[in-house]
């Protein structure tokens, strides 16, 4: 036998996804629905917190904000650039999902340290539990499920 025949056996015996769990449906849905409302809320996020800018940097927040308007713009990308991957059914969604919401975890908690009163710190910490959840849930979830290995395959 040559390599050619071996190769086409080797890749015959893979195994394959199960067809039926191919597509955003069961817990999919979930996430899909997390990534539109996310997009949307970023975006309202961002222009509240760019409309009182002024007002914060006038009582000594600027920095802060700063930091506040950088961190919601990055997430909004990643957010923007998740839902293109995850309706595109791409390969490399699971990762970027991950990252989603490890980088949400982390700006939370850099906001949560960083927050310049208790008010601030209260909101963030509050967001911060509230994301840890969502991680806990969704990082395995899009690191095991074989849905997702079945449904994001495309290059």
């Amino acid at each position: 036998m040559n390599n050619t025949t071996n190769n086409e056996e080797n890749l015959s015996d893979a195994p394959q996804a199960d067809q039926s769990l191919n597509g955003i449906r069961g817990w999919l849905i979930l996430p899909a629905i997390g990534l539109i409302l996310g997009g949307i809320l970023g975006v309202i996020s961002l222009v509240i917190i760019l409309d009182t800018y002024q007002e914060l940097s006038d009582l000594g927040y600027g920095g802060f904000c700063s930091f506040l308007i950088f961190s919601q713009a990055a997430l909004l990308g990643l957010t923007v650039y998740a839902v293109t991957q995850f309706f595109n059914k791409k390969k490399r969604t699971p990762n970027i999902m991950i990252s989603l919401y490890g980088f949400n975890f982390l700006s939370l908690m850099l906001l949560t340290v960083l927050s310049p009163n208790e008010a601030f710190a209260n909101e963030f910490g509050t967001s911060l539990v509230q994301q840890a959840i969502m991680a806990a849930i969704w990082i395995p979830y899009f690191m095991n499920s074989k849905r997702v290995k079945a449904t994001f395959n495309n290059n």
